[in-house]
């Protein structure tokens, strides 16, 4: 049997189904989406208001009016009909990404199963917490491919805008979209952002309005202990939660008799620490761009690369990730599959080894807790997610794609 996109989209539509009927059952964090839609409607400060254990509503004033129709349902139903949007959605992405970077490729169904296997744990984490990830991330690409191949700024500047007005997440492409001179998708962003966080005035006042989006602005405010020395959960992880309990002995998890910190650096220097790693990813950034401001991408294989490292490196810089936060590490295992089929042919040179190597090891890592789930804690306190996505950014690193233009550094 030739295996092709109907084969894949076969395996891909009996996986939903499955998996939606498997954890019907399960709500996740999306309890806490429709207990702050109820507590809108009841007239609470969604801000102020704890959920379940004590867990904030971190999203926006207009998302949880958007999720009173689904809090009028049973939150089981309203899971699971969130979760089905989700896999649309994910499906969508996936069929963007052949899209936009290698869709003329023989191989193409492969590098999509292939793509899709190395980010398994975090798409799983994803669908079993009942989390927004696949919508960020999707907007991100919809918005490239509306701006990029359909020259439509409004569709994809406006898309982007509203889940910016959700999550501040999707912001890492803004730059993106600056230096690649897509202006007046930013200018539509910036105006989608202003008009849904407008919009709930139409359906609980300007001054409920108010109150609330200040008391959002605050609750994220990131000069906030807790947005710094991220350790107060055992499932976070990013370089904020890593550089945190490896440079500080005290600790809200089970210490399993291992010390795991390395040194026990006051809060100031950890922070300073935390922003200056920041700070050179950032800069890192134009390693993977390699051409002058306001130009297009050289080549799909170009392209593909940069926008995979900005995903890549956005659950690493922003605080409070859990697993499903490392969803955007997507586009890099999907990019590393294209480079492994693309040059299959080199597998004989010392080169090609060690990218593969590389590959196979941070892959390993970022799904250990799906192949060997039974030590997850001790993955936890370790925090292996956030060192298997660094391997993956050194795998992406090695296989930038030659570019030769006029217009590189």
């Amino acid at each position: 049997m030739k295996f092709n996109f109907k084969l894949l989209t076969a395996l891909y539509a009996i996986f939903s189904i499955v998996f939606i009927a498997a954890e019907y059952h399960r709500i996740g964090d999306f309890n806490i989406f429709l207990l702050a839609s109820e507590a809108l409607q009841e007239g609470k400060n969604i801000y102020t208001t704890t959920y379940v254990s004590g867990f904030h509503y971190y999203y926006s004033p207009f998302f949880a009016i958007l999720m009173q129709p689904l809090a009028a349902l049973s939150h089981n139903m309203a899971a699971a009909l969130w979760n089905v949007l989700s896999f649309v959605l994910l499906g969508r992405l996936l069929y963007l990404l052949v899209t936009m970077y290698f869709s003329k490729h023989s191989k193409a169904a492969l590098i999509v199963l292939l793509g899709f296997l190395g980010c398994l744990f975090p798409i799983y984490s994803n669908f079993h917490m009942t989390q927004m990830s696949v919508l960020m991330l999707y907007s991100i690409f919809e918005c490239l491919y509306q701006a990029q191949h359909k020259g439509r700024p409004l569709v994809g500047g406006m898309l982007l805008g509203f889940t910016l007005s959700v999550k501040v997440i999707p912001i890492v492409l803004i730059p993106y979209l600056l230096y690649r001179a897509h202006f007046k998708t930013i200018a539509y962003a910036v105006l989608g952002v202003f008009v849904f966080l407008a919009l709930p005035v139409l359906f609980i006042g300007y001054e409920s309005t108010a109150e609330l989006t200040l008391s959002w602005f605050d609750l994220l405010n990131p000069t906030q202990k807790d947005h710094l020395l991220d350790n107060r959960e055992r499932g976070f992880h990013s370089l904020t939660t890593l550089f945190t309990t490896l440079l500080r002995s005290d600790s809200y998890e089970e210490a399993f008799g291992i010390a795991r910190n390395i040194a026990n650096w006051n809060a100031k220097s950890i922070t300073l620490l935390i922003n200056l790693t920041r700070a050179a990813l950032l800069l890192l950034t134009l390693a993977f761009l390699r051409t002058a401001p306001f130009k297009k991408a050289v080549n799909a294989p170009h392209g593909f690369s940069e926008i995979a490292y900005i995903c890549l490196v956005t659950p690493l810089i922003f605080p409070h990730q859990q697993a499903y936060g490392f969803f955007f590490v997507l586009p890099t295992t999907m990019y590393l599959a294209w480079y492994l089929v693309e040059h299959w042919s080199e597998r004989a040179s010392s080169y090609f080894k060690i990218v593969f190597v590389v590959c196979i090891i941070a892959m390993i890592i970022v799904n250990l807790e799906l192949i060997y789930g039974e030590y997850r804690k001790w993955y936890w306190y370790f925090k292996t997610l956030t060192y298997g996505t660094l391997l993956l950014l050194v795998a992406l690193a090695l296989s930038r794609p030659k570019v030769s233009s006029k217009d590189n550094f």
